[in-house]
């Protein structure tokens, strides 16, 4: 046994989160990883003209479940998160579709959903949002002030 899995550990992926980029859709696996369950993060696309699917995947990804899912011209985003007896984030990678070559980016909170805002990417998180412009990450929480106001709040992470 390996892990914490051996031969009766089930293998049980599905698609998660997915965007529509022309006719191709993109994609994200998702699992539970617990009580004998496992799976192996990557994420895809399904090309209908071909009727083929493509999976990437990387050892940076390879523990997590996708929780969100971003498509651009030229890098795909993805929110990472474990989702088992408890949930904890893996950050978020950028591919570059290009290269395809991977870049990490730290998070302490699972991402729910990408949004573009004029120039930035916004990643809804558990506890707030990150922010993404010109390929760096700023954290951000909600906090609540003592009149009760709700405000957001830069993190040092």
């Amino acid at each position: 046994m390996q892990g914490g899995y051996g031969p009766e550990s089930l293998v049980g992926e599905q698609i998660g989160p997915w965007q529509l980029e022309g006719d191709r859709l993109w994609f994200g696996k998702a699992f539970y990883d617990a009580e004998g369950l496992t799976g192996v993060g990557g994420f895809g696309y399904f090309d209908p003209a071909s009727r083929q699917f493509r999976v990437f995947t990387s050892p940076a990804m390879a523990d997590w479940s996708v929780s969100a899912i971003h498509v651009e011209p030229d890098a795909i985003w993805l929110a990472l998160g474990s989702f088992g007896e408890g949930e904890s984030s893996g950050g978020m990678l950028r591919f570059d579709r290009r290269t395809e070559t991977y870049r990490q980016f730290e998070s302490g909170d699972i991402g729910r959903g990408f949004a573009v805002v004029g120039e930035h990417l916004v990643l809804a998180t558990d506890n707030g949002l990150t922010v993404i412009h010109q390929n760096e990450a700023r954290h951000y929480i909600v906090d609540q002030t003592t009149d009760g106001r709700l405000r957001l709040v830069a993190t040092t992470k």
